[in-house]
């Protein structure tokens, strides 16, 4: 049934790629509303990570569970008709896409070039670069190959940017490929912070749909709203207007979207 709904309006079901709330599925309750679907919901002890309807209506479940839920994901439809004053910390979240395959020329970098991430042997790498390009991210390399051990993961959709002259990494993008459904999610993109404001973000990206596009159908992107990667994502491609809200009452959220 998330499949379903998901197919027909990928960013205005969930607030990142289908397959994160999927691998979710068997440590929480769900509740299914027709056969379209209508409604769905999905939540556990402490979150509540869908609670969707075909009209944009809550239920009377996401009122009673969000009085005791301390980490909530809402589209913004949905947070004019639900009480969020209990949640002190709310982040907007933006949530677009585009269709692939892609006809533009792929992209060049001037002294640079695209190199594929070479695993398992780079993974520590990979795990270093993230941790320099984020003040409050620093995946272990332990988690980064776990990354690898997914149904969505895609080797070819592991890139570096590197300098020719001396191999130096300055700028990594990873994506996923859910074959299910066609899907590529851009899951990280993240240029080193001396090297931002070059060009190398809008390369990447674009490289990776180039890449994508021998395989998906379309790709998703999400990423706090108002930050730089808005008009990064516009310029290369991506529309739409969804936005959602990560409600919570005590820790930071940010994980939320990218926990997988």
């Amino acid at each position: 049934a998330l499949r379903r709904a998901y197919v027909r309006d990928p960013c205005g079901t969930l607030p990142n790629a289908l397959w994160k709330t999927v691998i979710e599925t068997d440590a929480c309750r769900t509740a299914v509303v027709g056969p379209g679907p209508e409604r769905l919901e999905m939540w556990d002890e402490h979150r509540l990570l869908v609670a969707w309807h075909e009209t944009g209506t809550p239920s009377a479940r996401a009122h009673r569970l969000l009085e005791r839920v301390e980490l909530a994901l809402l589209h913004d439809r949905m947070m004019c008709q639900l009480d969020t004053s209990r949640f002190p910390t709310r982040t907007p979240y933006v949530r677009w896409m585009q269709s692939l395959p892609m006809n533009s020329t792929p992209p060049s970098v001037r002294e640079h070039s695209f190199d594929p991430v070479r695993l398992p042997e780079e993974v520590g790498a990979v795990s270093h670069f993230i941790g320099r390009c984020y003040k409050d991210l620093a995946p272990s390399t332990a988690e980064v190959g776990l990354w690898t051990k997914r149904s969505v993961f895609d080797p070819s959709l592991w890139v570096w940017i590197r300098r020719r002259e001396d191999r130096h990494p300055v700028a990594l993008g990873i994506a996923e490929h859910d074959r299910s459904i066609g899907e590529v999610s851009l899951e990280w993109i993240q240029v080193h912070p001396d090297m931002r404001r070059l060009g190398f973000g809008t390369a990447l990206v674009s490289h990776l749909l180039h890449r994508g596009s021998r395989h998906g159908q379309y790709a998703t992107v999400s990423g706090r709203a108002g930050s730089a990667v808005e008009s990064l994502y516009r310029r290369c491609g991506f529309s739409g207007d969804d936005l959602w809200w990560c409600l919570q009452r005590r820790e930071d959220c940010r994980r939320t979207f990218t926990q997988q």
